[in-house]
């Protein structure tokens, strides 16, 4: 990784922080009982970035947060079930979960407006979604990641070129402030926020970099 860094940019440095995500059941139970699948997707995430905002904002280059869920699902929020703790099925838990994480980087750029934020849907993709499954799950897993690769995964290079352009583009540019982003091409529009302003620095996208539907803001 340190090697392939270097060939990029050979002025930059490079410090490796290794974290426990991956490792959570080693980790002891917080006192505020949150729910697995609540925290990795919404609470995590959210930590994560509250913690690298400052670094972010004294940077003099791209500022640019890219946040891979399910961008262009955000729906319906269950208040009365923040976690979704009585279930409600994949398509609830979609829209619950999308809509709190665009909405906390709503909550971001206005307070860090020289910041943007993407949430985007990657489509599918062949990923480790499957570790530490087992029995009928796990081949399961096996059958869809076999069949994927031929069928309906998206090519990792492509999957890489497409957040690659999350992170450079004047598209998703911030709110606030000039960023050395790579200029729009001819005929390429600043991308419509999910506010449903231009540029308003917090955008959602799905599979094919396509802006959140009217529906998504008026949400």
């Amino acid at each position: 990784m340190f090697t392939y860094s270097a060939e990029i940019n050979r002025e930059g440095q490079y410090i490796f922080v290794q974290g426990g995500i991956g490792l959570l059941r080693n980790v002891d139970e917080t006192a505020e009982g949150l729910d697995f699948v609540a925290d990795l997707q919404v609470y995590s995430r959210t930590r994560i970035i509250t913690n690298f905002i400052p670094q972010l904002e004294a940077v003099s280059g791209i500022r640019r947060v890219v946040s891979v869920s399910t961008g262009t699902s955000e729906g319906e929020i269950d208040f009365d079930d923040f976690q979704l703790l009585n279930g409600g099925g994949i398509g609830k838990q979609r829209a619950h979960n999308s809509s709190i994480i665009s909405l906390a980087n709503i909550y971001f750029v206005e307070n860090s407006p020289i910041i943007s934020f993407v949430h985007d849907y990657p489509g599918h993709v062949k990923s480790g979604i499957s570790r530490g499954t087992t029995g009928v799950l796990k081949a399961a897993f096996l059958v869809i990641n076999a069949l994927g690769s031929l069928l309906f995964f998206k090519p990792e290079q492509e999957s890489g070129a497409q957040h690659l352009y999350y992170l450079t583009s004047a598209c998703y540019k911030a709110k606030e402030g000039v960023e050395e982003s790579v200029p729009l091409g001819e005929g390429v529009a600043t991308a419509r926020g999910v506010d449903g302003v231009s540029g308003s620095g917090v955008y959602s996208c799905d599979a094919d970099n396509e802006e959140a539907s009217d529906k998504v803001e008026k949400v």
